[in-house]
């Protein structure tokens, strides 16, 4: 089983439970996505500018 924040409720149908690990997948992948832009832009912030004169 998988804490789905539903509280005692569960998908019992083949379809509601895809649907139920879909959201689940999404809402994990969302939160990835979010950490991965937030620290790639404080990457971007502190690395040192290439100077393009030479």
């Amino acid at each position: 089983q998988s804490a789905t924040g539903l509280s005692d409720l569960m998908p019992l149908s083949p379809p509601a439970r895809v649907l139920a690990m879909l959201q689940m997948f999404c809402g994990v992948m969302y939160l990835a996505l979010i950490v991965t832009r937030l620290i790639a832009l404080q990457y971007i912030k502190h690395t040192p500018k290439k100077n393009s004169d030479k």
